[in-house]
């Protein structure tokens, strides 16, 4: 993998790295894996400069339009080979809480991310989806029926009580989505989200074929582009957020004000101070 190498500066600080100033900020996040981070650290360190290229191609590849299908699954399939070079999983002793210096959690997270992404497309109608459009709602509705199976109510239970309780709750989330169900059926206290009737097969879709069928066996994955992964469509940029930090003769921001210190916040106040 080549790298260009030119004396470019980035807009990188000291607090950004060793303070951590914003740890939710997507534009910090941009700009630790830049094109300029990497170039400057091609010519010294050509491993942390292609984990940075990797990671920036992974990052764009799961939020930036405008690019293909095909590119976004090679910069997922490199990522994941980096991840996978060296790491073998039949060895004695098994690897602890680090995985090549990635937490365990976190390197579970990249590999099933990428792996269920590309393992979904036999089982949508259409052949491809929005790459934007996956998130947690299904898997937060199914997991939180278990608060209301549990008797404590807070969700947690047993490991032998776990099969017996996803099959109440696909069957709670089943017959509650039912249109024409003859009683009324409330499984929460608060609705958080709204309910959708369940959305019943007619036999023929929209494009004259028959009725879909879940694939039980799959032996080639097609890709397929949505709109979303348009050429025309990634000539709308978001804008992003600034990364520079205030010099310090300049007003700071997220600063508290000068009161701060002597006004009123009832959060701050115990739990068992607040009941008497």
């Amino acid at each position: 993998m080549e790298f260009r190498c030119n004396p470019i500066t980035t807009k990188l600080k000291i607090p950004h790295v060793e303070d951590l100033v914003d740890k939710q900020s997507d534009a910090i996040a941009r700009e630790t894996f830049s094109e300029a981070v990497q170039n400057a650290m091609c010519s010294k360190y050509p491993k942390e400069a292609e984990l940075c290229q990797l990671v920036r191609e992974f990052y764009e590849a799961e939020d930036e339009p405008g690019l293909s299908v095909h590119e976004r699954y090679r910069r997922r399939i490199a990522f994941r080979t980096l991840l996978l070079e060296g790491v073998i999983f039949c060895q004695f002793p098994p690897y602890g809480c680090y995985i090549r210096g990635i937490p365990n959690v976190m390197f579970q997270g990249f590999l099933t991310n990428i792996e269920r992404r590309l393992q979904l497309f036999p089982f949508v109608k259409s052949g491809r989806y929005n790459v934007r459009a996956l998130g947690s709602l299904e898997a937060e509705n199914l997991f939180g029926q278990f608060q209301d199976l549990d008797p404590k109510g807070s969700g947690v239970m047993k490991a032998e009580d776990i099969p017996t309780a996803l099959e109440h709750a696909c069957k709670l989330l089943q017959v509650r989505l039912l249109p024409d169900r003859p009683f009324h059926m409330s499984l929460s206290r608060v609705k958080v989200y709204p309910t959708n009737e369940l959305l019943i097969e007619s036999g023929v879709d929209d494009r004259g074929r028959g009725l879909f069928v879940y694939p039980a066996f799959v032996s080639q994955i097609t890709l397929r582009n949505d709109m979303f992964d348009a050429k025309s469509r990634g000539k709308r940029k978001a804008r992003r957020r600034l990364v520079e930090i205030k010099k310090p003769n300049e007003a700071a921001r997220g600063v508290s004000g000068v009161r701060q210190y002597h006004k009123c916040d009832e959060s701050k106040i115990l739990l068992g101070h607040s009941i008497f």
